[in-house]
């Protein structure tokens, strides 16, 4: 059952190029001409100019860029235009667009990003890489609750995210373990004027019902906002020939609250505090036939506190929060007793940053602290209570020699240090280079570390009617690699948008799943670490502005990720993938039309179906969702109705892609 993703270590061609391009940032920065104001970065689609200005003029530069404010990159602030890391960002505008109810739904139309479906959820997947090596972040701090290694999206409701920010490839250097692919951020609403209310309502198929309220004020010195919202949608089945289903039956509700002081002095404080409960059911089946009614609920704590105290040249801030993930999981199996199960599980994750960050001239420096103590408590682990604790230290340089053109270089370094695995070391350096509004490259090399989960190290899971166990192992080592990128965004003309970007991860140490022992009735299986894996690839993506009101985008992403140690390609993972995509929106009329479709290519996935001991080839087929949604604004966009279609294409099956059928649903979402 191995099944690896892993890769080695060492020098690549794309580091031999990071090096030569700081070199030549370094002997720019005695020739350029003295700095100007930066040009702002052009977007993704702009707006078109006159035929007769087309061909003659420089595209004149939009702003967009410039009010984006994106901070997962670097850990500071600053436009998304001029950040030095290559960032994707999904502003509240796109979330509203996209019809999506929690951050998985928001997700999936995203071009470049792949989800998985599977025991922990709804993952997500970067650039060949399992859901575990992507770390999730609300507000820049860690979120806890992963199930088999995956973060489960579904469970992140869309009403409060305001912005959501995708980094791909290591952020080890600024967040620690788990950032090896990438790593999401997700930026919760902000109150932008004095009085906000909101109330949305929606029903579609399977008697799903969404209602959000969310009340807002805003002051001189104060900022407060307060919301709630209940999401509940009726299970499905892809295969009625027997009595299991493919997707839960779910009720979820959440509160929360965001309370700002600011401008007291030079100091501000930030307080925020969430609660968010979900109840699941659904029907299973075993491979002996035994048929199981299975429940869980899951609770979510979230509380938060960051003061910040800001001076001329330099800023200073605190920031403290707490994570609680209550999952309590009951099986009951019809018609006996002998596999029913209950277990409780506590995840306590403390956490605390301390940041500086200073301006020198040409130079922007930042150091810092990070301590997370973690506490887990289950009936499934071996102890049934264990703890650990992280320090970390960071320090981090931004050099921008020159502004016209724009040439940025950081370096950064961390240590951290894990209880249970000792020191690891992750530097990182990235470069940016503007040499015209047209043109924007950026390129990074850096090591990530993923240390191996409390369920990796101690699980103890049986399943006696399928004759096997599951065994953590104590002596894990933590999974590390080497990731580099280059990426270039040009814009031609100002109705024509193009990215790319190429990529190469080299990871080593990979936990995997393998049997440790097969010689008695009960199979036994552990986590133990193997040798490398690999997954390079490239990604595309193109916005072209055909009229004033009407825009086309798409996006293909190749990524070739192979498992060293056994030769082959890696399970579950699609070499080819894409997106397409049509909005209109005519702001005189109030109307707007989104269609989006998904094409992924054929996955593999290996198993031993005719007995002969060694794993066979089954290859799944490729598939393609269509979604559409049509709004219309009512009385000054007051009020914005809407109807639409998910998955139109009714794709998707009950074992290798169990994504929910064709549905349609309508709504309103009111505004003062």
């Amino acid at each position: 059952m191995a099944g690896v993703v892993d890769g080695g270590a060492g020098p690549s061609v794309l580091e031999a190029a990071m090096v030569s391009a700081v070199l030549v940032a370094r002997m720019m920065a005695g020739l350029l001409v003295e700095p100007v104001a930066p040009p702002p970065e052009p977007v993704p689609v702009p707006a078109r100019q006159d035929d007769e200005d087309e061909a003659l003029d420089e595209p004149e530069a939009d702003d967009e860029q410039v009010r984006t404010i994106v901070v997962t990159g670097t850990r500071t602030e600053q436009s998304l235009a001029d950040t030095p890391v290559a960032t994707q960002v999904v502003s509240r505008t796109e979330v509203e667009e996209s019809g999506g109810e929690s951050l998985a739904e928001v997700l999936e139309q995203v071009p470049g990003v792949a989800l998985t479906r599977g025991v922990g959820g709804t993952g997500i997947q970067l650039q060949g890489l399992d859901p575990r090596y992507t770390l999730v972040l609300v507000d820049g701090q860690r979120t806890t609750g992963r199930v088999d290694g995956t973060m489960d999206l579904s469970r992140f409701p869309a009403e409060d995210v305001g912005q959501i920010e995708i980094v791909r490839g290591p952020g080890s250097v600024l967040y620690g373990a788990d950032a090896l692919a990438g790593t999401i951020n997700v930026i919760t609403r902000r109150p932008t004027r004095p009085h906000e209310a909101e109330v949305h309502a929606a029903y579609g198929g399977l008697r799903t019902v969404d209602l959000t309220g969310r009340v807002a004020l805003t002051r001189e010195r104060y900022a407060g906002s307060a919301s709630a919202g209940l999401h509940r949608t009726d299970g499905w089945d892809a295969d009625p020939s027997d009595v299991a289903t493919t997707g839960s039956a779910q009720a979820l509700w959440r509160v929360g609250t965001r309370q700002e002081l600011r401008e007291l002095g030079p100091l501000s404080l930030l307080g925020t505090a969430d609660y968010l409960r979900r109840d699941q059911s659904r029907v299973d089946m075993d491979a002996a036939g035994a048929v199981f009614d299975r429940r869980n609920r899951t609770e979510v704590i979230t509380v938060g506190l960051v003061p910040r105290i800001e001076l001329s040249a330099s800023s200073l801030r605190v920031s403290g929060s707490y994570n609680l993930w209550r999952d309590q999981f009951v099986q009951d199996q019809r018609g006996s007793t002998a596999l029913d199960q209950s277990q409780d599980t506590w995840d306590h994750l403390a956490q605390a940053t301390a940041q500086y960050d200073h301006a020198i001239g040409q130079h922007a420096v930042t150091v810092g602290a990070d301590l997370q103590a973690e506490v887990l408590r289950s009936d499934r682990i071996e102890p049934t209570r264990v703890d650990r604790q992280r320090y970390a230290i960071l320090a981090q340089d931004e050099w921008t020699p020159s502004l016209a053109p724009r040439v940025a270089v950081v370096a950064g370094a961390r240590l951290d240090l894990d209880t249970y695995f000792g020191i690891y070391p992750t530097p990182r350096i990235a470069l940016m280079l503007r040499p015209s509004e047209r043109w924007t490259i950026r390129a990074s090399y850096g090591r990530g570390y993923r240390a191996p989960s409390f369920r990796e190290m101690f699980l103890q899971f049986a399943n006696p009617s399928a004759g096997y166990v599951v065994r953590g192992n104590a002596e894990l080592r933590p999974e590390t690699s080497w990731s580099s990128s280059v990426s270039a965004e040009v814009r031609p003309w100002s109705w024509l948008w193009l990215s790319g970007q190429v990529f190469d991860h080299r990871l080593q140490d990979t936990i995997v799943v393998d049997t440790v022992d097969d010689g008695g009735e009960v199979t036994q299986f552990g986590y133990v670490n193997v040798g490398e894996a690999q997954s390079r690839g490239v990604e595309t993506a193109a916005a072209l502005s055909v009229l004033e009101p009407l825009a086309l985008e798409g996006s293909y992403a190749f990524a070739h990720a192979w498992d060293v140690e056994n030769q082959r390609l890696l399970p579950g993972r699609p070499r080819h993938q894409g997106t397409a995509g049509l909005r209109f929106h005519r702001r005189r009329w109030g109307t707007s039309l989104r269609v989006r479709a998904t094409i992924q290519g054929r996955r593999l996935f290996y198993a031993d179906v005719d007995g002969d001991a060694v794993e066979d080839e089954q290859p799944t087929p490729p598939f393609a969702t269509l979604d559409l949604r049509l709004g219309q604004a009512l009385l000054a966009e007051h009020v914005q109705a809407f109807a639409g279609v998910e998955n139109l294409l009714d794709a998707g099956d009950a074992t290798t892609n169990p994504i929910p059928p064709r549905t349609f649903y309508g709504g309103v979402t009111l505004r003062y």
